[in-house]
């Protein structure tokens, strides 16, 4: 029998977790992701750093100003069975950060497994247990939306509201939005995924998730404060979905993603937002009924 030498697995500090998101998931197996976004195959050289130094990008030690957070050490590429230690700590700290049950150990143990399972359901990914591509991806998605609710984008100062796609700048401007049950907007070069964020429009619940024709992960918020309070907007064409159903939200903070390709009854990357009738049930109004009062709103929001 072969002696197997297992690879150690590089991490990255915080700063990096965001920049990698959108690429772990796509990155095959065994292959390392840099912070530019690179994917190289091949092994991982072991490092020994001085004590209290974190291994950074391209084999660089340094040591942290501050204590580490907990995504620190959030591995750059999927974990195998072999994986533990500080790369396995930092999926567990991240885990703990998003409200997950987990014990530090440093080992890929049961408890984590149960935990990363119910993660995978909660974002609809593939429930394996693992600490694959998609499932850092989610997580470090999910670790950038919970930073993004500390630090929503500004609302409007005289409604309160905020624009549903952010940043602003990759939407289509209003001459190219179109009315539907809600209204059309479309991204710039048909931006999706991390580089397009759906946030709540106003304080509210998340009540509901997946429309027909508009997605499974499409939300439907229920306000709860001001001018459209006791309305729902709902989110079509929106994939993955950042919360969880029942979840309270503010102003700007991440509910959901502009889908990437086709996601329900669609062409191609774009957001359908709409309101409910006052009184009326959360989804959806008939064609034309509330979209140009959703029109109104936006454009508001837009100036």
């Amino acid at each position: 029998m072969g002696v197997f030498r297992a690879r150690v697995i590089r991490a990255l500090p915080v700063a990096a977790v965001l920049a990698l998101a959108a690429n772990a998931a796509a990155a095959p197996a065994g292959a390392a992701v840099g912070v530019s976004g690179g994917v190289a195959a091949g092994s991982v050289s072991e490092q020994t750093p001085t004590a209290g130094a974190v291994v950074g990008a391209g084999g660089a030690t340094y040591t942290p100003a501050t204590p580490a957070t907990p995504a620190d050490h959030f591995p750059t590429r999927p974990l195998t069975r072999y994986s533990r230690g500080a790369v396995v700590r930092g999926l567990q700290r991240a885990l703990v950060a998003l409200g997950y049950r987990v014990s530090i150990t440093g080992r890929q143990d049961a408890g984590t497994a149960r935990e990363l399972r119910r993660f995978q359901r909660r974002v609809h990914l593939r429930v394996s247990g693992r600490g694959d591509g998609p499932t850092l991806a989610g997580i470090a998605r999910a670790l950038q939306a919970a930073a993004s609710a500390k630090h929503p984008p500004s609302t409007d100062s005289v409604s309160g509201l905020v624009f549903p796609i952010q940043p602003r700048s990759v939407a289509v401007g209003p001459s190219e939005w179109e009315p539907d049950q809600g209204v059309d907007i479309a991204t710039n070069g048909s931006a999706c995924g991390a580089s397009a964020t759906l946030v709540a429009i106003a304080s509210g619940t998340v009540v509901d998730e997946g429309i027909s024709g508009f997605g499974p992960y499409a939300p439907i918020l229920h306000v709860d404060r001001g001018a459209l309070a006791g309305r729902y907007v709902y989110y079509g064409h929106a994939a993955p979905a950042l919360v969880a159903v029942g979840t309270h939200v503010r102003p700007g903070q991440p509910i959901a993603d502009v889908g990437c390709g086709k996601v329900g009854r669609s062409s191609g990357p774009h957001l359908e937002i709409g309101i409910s009738v006052p009184g009326g049930p959360p989804c959806c109004p008939r064609w034309g009924e509330t979209s140009a009062e959703m029109q109104r709103i936006l454009l508001s929001l837009w100036r």
